[in-house]
């Protein structure tokens, strides 16, 4: 939207704060592995525009494990790309998705043992073309290489276990044995599964780095994920007994996995189960608060009288909230309300919890304990699990408290 060089383009509007622009201000020292997502139109959607002194990883949805591409084209099928991506890109998918930036360069990755996709067929644990590798590495290189006596805020996006689902065939076989003496009848879940133990290796990889370091007592270490697991082919994920997936507002679909570690977690918070409202956006202003900054957008609200002057939309407040002081035991959860969507709402009533949701919902099923399976129905063109198109809800009051599974 060329009227509209604020919040014109995709991804995170260029004039709002991000969380790393916050702990930049605080001194830390701040770098991005991984997954980006959130805005590439111009350099100030990417991380260096948003208060990272690094960046190593990929711009877009998805790219490919092996060869770090939107998918692989030939001449005869050039869009034969990723639904996720859009299919086809202005590179007729011949684009390689993978780039760095730092003080001295902005651009494409160059090392060209990382752009080969020659060990697709290693059996090693860490194939060294591997992305997920790439990244690990990057990680622990940064916090071996760091200065202790400075703050650290490493964001460390896993492009596990989003699709495609693709992985070493070392952790293949693994995942084939710790399931023994049953096995896999769906491809997509048996990956799904070594792309998990991966990142469960890439966490301790990075937890060892921290300790090796000396850095272990005096790290916040979070880990989180953005949505529940997607039901539909090929993403292989299973939220029994949660109703619903990836792009549905059910329990299935914004229920996410998420814990806390390290030495600055209060001792009395270690090992037990925090049980408020959580949303994606407190991470900011709970990261703020530990770094002793002001979570308050100033950049967004100057920006805002300029587009008051163009009677364009306004950019929004900061509505994360800090659960520092509930985390550590010293206050109740701080949030009453979740705002799931334009179509759903995740209300708190002391222990209680109430959902209203509206509209038709994609993926509202339930699915087995064991699930993806050979029962469930083949892919085909436009076939991603059922859609249930004559759901209807509209503003229905659903307590997910008493009914956990949504099944009333």
């Amino acid at each position: 939207n060329e009227s509209d060089p604020v919040s014109g383009y995709a991804g995170v509007p260029r004039n709002m704060t991000c969380v790393a622009n916050k702990l930049a201000a605080a001194g830390y020292d701040t770098h991005f592995v991984g997954k980006w997502d959130a805005g590439m139109a111009t350099p100030r959607h990417t991380p260096l525009g948003r208060g990272y002194s690094s960046m190593y990883g990929y711009y877009q949805h998805a790219n490919d494990y092996w060869t770090k591409g939107e998918g692989e084209p030939s001449l005869r099928e050039p869009q034969r790309g990723f639904e996720a991506t859009g299919e086809v890109d202005v590179c007729l998918n011949h684009f390689t998705d993978l780039s760095e930036a730092n003080a001295t360069y902005f651009g494409g990755v160059r090392d060209a043992a990382a752009l080969s996709s020659g060990c697709r067929e290693s059996t090693a644990p860490d194939p060294p073309c591997y992305e997920e590798a790439l990244f690990k590495r990057r990680s622990v290189g940064l916090i071996r290489a760091h200065d202790a006596a400075r703050p650290l805020f490493l964001f460390h996006a896993f492009h596990a276990l989003h699709t495609p689902l693709q992985v070493p065939r070392h952790y293949l076989a693994a995942a084939a044995a710790a399931a023994a003496p049953f096995r896999f009848d769906d491809e997509s879940r048996w990956t799904y599964s070594a792309l998990a133990r991966y990142m469960d290796d890439t966490v301790a990889a990075l937890v060892g780095a921290l300790k090796e370091r000396g850095m272990w007592s005096s790290t916040l270490f979070a880990f989180a994920s953005d949505n529940g697991g997607p039901i539909y082919r090929p993403g292989g994920a299973n939220n029994h007994p949660l109703k619903g997936g990836k792009y549905s507002d059910w329990e299935g679909g914004v229920r996410a996995n998420a814990f806390l570690a390290g030495g600055a977690l209060p001792p009395a918070a270690a090992g037990t189960a925090y049980d408020g409202l959580f949303s994606v956006a407190d991470w900011y202003s709970t990261f703020c608060e530990l770094a002793g900054e002001d979570p308050a957008d100033l950049e967004a609200q100057q920006a805002n009288e300029w587009l008051r002057a163009r009677r364009l939309p306004q950019l929004p407040p900061v509505d994360g909230v800090s659960h520092w002081a509930a985390l550590s035991g010293r206050s109740a959860p701080p949030r009453s309300e979740v705002h799931l969507s334009s179509q759903a709402l995740l209300v708190a009533r002391g222990r209680a919890l109430y959902k209203i949701v509206t509209g038709e919902q994609p993926y509202s099923r339930w699915t087995g304990s064991v699930y993806p399976n050979c029962s469930a129905p083949a892919a085909g063109p436009g076939v991603q699990q059922p859609l249930f198109a004559d759901l209807r809800v509209l503003g229905r009051r659903l307590s997910v408290s008493a009914d956990p599974h949504e099944e009333a």
